[in-house]
Parts: structure tokens; sequence; C-alpha cells
């Protein structure tokens, strides 16, 4: 008869139930248990003084459905050098359990997550676009400045909603290099980009579903465009605010072209006037990357 109390009692007839293996294909360690005293076995207190039974419960042991089963993962060493683990509880029986330990110890090449980060998963996913250049640089761009450092260390398949939306609460702080906040428009493109990667990692089966759909962010509204009446142009002289946006009349955009129709950059100014470029178009081959950025004043990120 033991002479412990019933909840290591427990812990000691257990332990030939701790799942225990180092898997040599991914260099971490896994375990299902039934609690430890450090986090407790089940929520019972001591009534005098107050405090958790833990493995000293009296009600563990009986044969009852009392108490839950925890999982551990302990997963490879960081690039940092630094230990880590996934710790997981309140699952009712031993199979639960072990299914949700499954989830995250399962081979990479079995069709799970396994022990992909997000990192990683990432990388892959941008190597494995076939888009055109420029967007694969926007991608990279969110990838290599905000994705990465605030998720590339979780595991992809405990990737959650509240992981998401503490990155955006994070970056939402930062600044551009114009020292202003981040805008609406800037935070809803880099949730683009995570939902389309975390897309494909759903159709390649690594994960069940996609948390950056579900996070919140601000609205982003673009400014609405007005015309440059002979009112706004007097408001605007008169005080030096002008609106958001607001476009040239055609008497207006034909009194500037006769203006500058001995400047050596007429024709630029008549084509871009007249034919409708993007911001940024019409730059010159000899100008390089920076005075196209300079054109146009939205943040590349």
């Amino acid at each position: 008869m033991c002479s412990w109390p019933a909840g290591l009692c427990l812990l000691g007839s257990m332990a030939a139930l701790l799942i225990g293996r180092v898997d040599g294909g991914h260099g971490a360690s896994q375990g299902v248990w039934w609690g430890v005293p450090a986090v407790g076995l089940c929520g019972c207190v001591d009534p005098q003084s107050g405090k958790a039974l833990g493995a000293w419960c009296p009600k563990l042991g009986t044969g009852g459905r009392h108490g839950n089963w925890y999982i551990r993962l302990e997963l490879p060493v960081g690039s940092d050098g630094r230990r880590r683990r996934i710790r997981r509880g309140g699952f009712a029986t031993r199979k639960a359990a072990e299914e949700a330990l499954a989830q995250f110890g399962s081979p990479r090449g079995a069709g799970g997550g396994g022990l992909l980060t997000v990192g990683e998963w990432l990388t892959q996913w941008l190597a494995t676009r076939a888009r055109a250049a420029s967007t694969i640089n926007h991608y990279a761009c969110h990838v290599r400045r905000h994705l990465a450092p605030y998720l590339g260390r979780i595991v992809l398949a405990e990737l959650s909603v509240a992981h998401v939306q503490a990155m955006f609460a994070a970056i939402s702080r930062q600044h551009d290099a114009r020292g202003a906040p981040l805008s609406a428009a800037t935070l809803n493109r880099i949730r683009a980009t995570l939902r389309t990667a975390l897309d494909a990692a759903v159709r390649h089966g690594l994960i069940g579903d996609n948390p950056a759909s579900r996070v919140e962010l601000p609205v982003a509204r673009c400014p609405r465009a007005v015309v440059w009446t002979a009112a706004r142009v007097e408001h605007w002289r008169r005080t030096g605010e002008r609106p958001p946006v607001a476009v040239w009349t055609a008497a207006q955009t034909a009194a500037f072209l006769h203006a500058l129709r001995e400047h050596r950059l007429y024709a630029a100014f008549h084509l871009i006037a007249l034919r409708g470029l993007r911001r940024g178009c019409g730059v010159w081959a000899g100008q390089g990357r920076r005075a196209r950025q300079d054109s146009n004043p939205r943040p590349s990120d």
C-alpha cells in the first residue's frame, strides 16, 4: 500500500504512461502526463490556506474523472540557443491529449505542420511564388520587416489569432521613414500578405484554418478626391490648407502646360497630364530607384 498522498501515488503509477521519446528527426522530446505539482492536477484548493492542492488533492486516484490531462513538447533549440517548450492542459482524456500532441509532433513530410515554424513556412512560401517580381518584393518586405520578427519563431500549428493581433498592436505603434505612424492601409496590406501565406498553408494541410482572417484592424478608407474649384483655390492661398486629394480642372491643366511649354521636361509633363499615368511612372532611365521612390510618397511597406 502506498504511503504517499493519493496524488503523488498517482504520479508514481502514471510514470509508465509518460510518453517521453526523443524524435531524432526533429530534435524534440514529447510527453503526455497527468499534470505536475507545479501547475496542479485540478482546481481544488486547501480550505484553510486557500492554496492549490495540486498533487496532494485527496480526490485524485479515486477512480473518478477528477483532474485533467496535460501535454508537453520540447522544441528544438532556437538560433539564439534558448530552449522552447509547448505546454497545454485541460484535456479530459488521455486520447484527447495524445491527439493534440500529434498535431505538433507529426513529421513535416506526413501532411502536417509538425514543428515547422511560421518563419520557415514564410521562407518556403516566398520561394514558390510564381508572381511578378514587384509583387514578390512587396511580400518579402512585409515578411522581413514585420512578419518574421514577430511571428517567425512560433510553431505554425500553434499560431493563433491572439499572436497575430498582438503583432499588429505592436507594429501599429511603429513609424515609417517619414516619422508618421503606419496607416490603416499599410496594416491591411501586411495582413493581406500574411493571409495569403496562411491560406497556402491551409491548402497544404499544415494548419486547419487561417488566424489572420479573423484579426480585427482599422478600416482603410481612401480619401475622396475633389476638384480644385475657385473657392478651394482661394482657401488654399489664404490658409495653406488643402484637401488630401484634389485634381485640376481641364483649364488649370492647360494653364500649367502652357506656362511650362519651354521647360526641358515639357514632353514628360504633357504625357503625364494627358495619358493618365500612375504615380511613379514616367521617370527617365537614368534617375534610379531612389528617384522613383521619391516620386511616389506611398510607403513601400
